[in-house]
């Protein structure tokens, strides 16, 4: 059974160190933690919370819980939190766990298996189900995604991992768990970021490490209005920003893949162009199909900014 560490014995089980990045949590910080608590398995866990700035309750609701260790920053974003994290762990493996989010039971177990029966692996992750305070959605993001053994490759590791990562981010944070000793070769999170960072880190450990995962459920991910997630037009600029970073640090590679980058920033410019275009805002869709049609000339975006003008 998973506990709060006191002195372990990490010759006989592993230690996993779970890191909370936590900024104005109060609501639902004790719910994360407590999803952590009740993981089972041949392992000790430590729980770091790391309290990003946060002006709430959030870092005195935490100090009351006794077996978690609680780190304060200044706000500097997810980036930043999880790094301090890191740095402040003392565990093999390292996890993460948003603090609105939670992990549903087994979690741990079955990732730790897939380390077991793969030791070159250096990366797990497992599905992620979203959920509202009304219910959760009818469909995982592996099944929305189709994301089965025919995308995988393989039983237990993913096959062209970095190439995959163009079609979809199909790593979800909060389900991941990080052989520790890996982050010395793909480094950190880059803390200049604050929306994309993890796809972006993911790049680096797909061409570094060889990634698993397991088809088990490892995340119920909590959607709400104040996510980071819910900036929409800020997160398709900085998937164009990462995407951009590809090309430029690892044109061999992207080359490699067989993968269109223009076409696919082109792509993030156009479905900007159409949500401008919902809300009724035509002169900034019009914008937006421009600028896809200079990053990668093609029928669909000409097409809607021909559109803009009728």
């Amino acid at each position: 059974m998973s506990e709060a560490i006191q002195n372990p014995d990490r010759s006989s089980v592993p230690l996993v160190s779970v890191v909370v990045p936590a900024y104005n949590a109060e609501t639902h910080i004790l719910e994360a933690i407590e999803s952590i608590d009740v993981q089972h398995g041949n392992f000790q866990t430590e729980i770091i919370v790391v309290d990003d700035g946060s002006i709430d309750r959030t870092r005195s609701i935490v100090q009351e819980v006794k077996h978690v260790k609680l780190v304060s920053q200044a706000n500097a974003g997810p980036s930043a939190a999880r790094n301090r994290g890191i740095a402040a762990s003392r565990g093999d493996f390292i996890a993460f766990l948003d603090a609105d989010d939670i992990w549903p039971p087994g979690k741990l177990a079955a990732q730790l298996a897939v380390f077991d029966h793969y030791p070159e692996v250096g990366l797990v992750f497992g599905d992620c189900r979203i959920f509202t305070e009304s219910g959760e959605q009818p469909y995982t993001l592996f099944e929305s995604e189709k994301l089965g053994p025919d995308f995988w490759g393989s039983a237990g590791i993913v096959v062209d991992a970095y190439q995959k990562l163009f079609r979809t981010n199909y790593i979800p944070t909060g389900s991941v768990l990080v052989r520790k000793a890996c982050f010395a070769k793909t480094g950190l999170f880059d803390e200049d970021r604050r929306l994309v960072e993890d796809k972006e880190l993911w790049f680096r450990f797909a061409l570094q490490c060889q990634i698993g995962y397991t088809s088990q459920l490892c995340e119920l991910k909590r959607e709400h209005e104040h996510n980071v997630s819910s900036d929409r037009e800020g997160m398709a600029l900085a998937h164009v920003d990462v995407l951009r970073e590809q090309l430029r640090a690892h044109p061999d590679e992207v080359r490699g893949c067989g993968v269109n980058v223009r076409a696919k920033i082109s792509y993030e410019y156009s479905i900007l162009g159409d949500w401008r275009e919902r809300d009724g805002d035509v002169r900034a869709a019009r914008a937006w199909y421009k600028k896809a049609l200079f990053a990668y000339p093609s029928i669909r975006p000409l097409y809607y900014w021909l559109r803009t003008w009728l």
